[in-house]
């Protein structure tokens, strides 16, 4: 019960946030809703369940698609930048296979 009361509780959250970004699209305001990195991490983590194992599906239909939604995402990082989150996400993987292996050798 406590389960499907939290899908509903994020459920909602998901339907308020899209009314609120389609709001702002519908009236201009755009530039005026900024979300700051860490408001938006708290959000993404909110719905961790939800996306863990999904990510491929998020970004998009096929490689192309893919792509291209990682473009639009990176776009105006800095070359630095980059390179760190490379550098993250190859720790980040690294870590992963570590867990992975981890369970299989229980």
């Amino acid at each position: 019960m406590l389960g499907a009361g939290l899908r509903l509780v994020r459920s909602v959250g998901i339907l308020g946030a899209e009314l609120a970004v389609d709001a702002t699209r519908l009236v201009g305001l755009d530039d005026l809703v900024d979300i700051r990195p860490r408001q938006f991490r708290r959000l993404l983590l909110t719905f961790e369940d939800s996306i863990q194992g999904k990510i491929p599906e998020i970004l998009g239909d096929d490689e192309g698609e893919r792509v291209a939604t990682l473009v639009r995402l990176l776009r105006g990082t800095s070359e630095e930048d980059l390179t760190a989150l490379i550098s993250d996400l190859q720790e980040a993987l690294a870590r992963l296979d570590r867990e992975r292996a981890s369970l299989c050798s229980r």
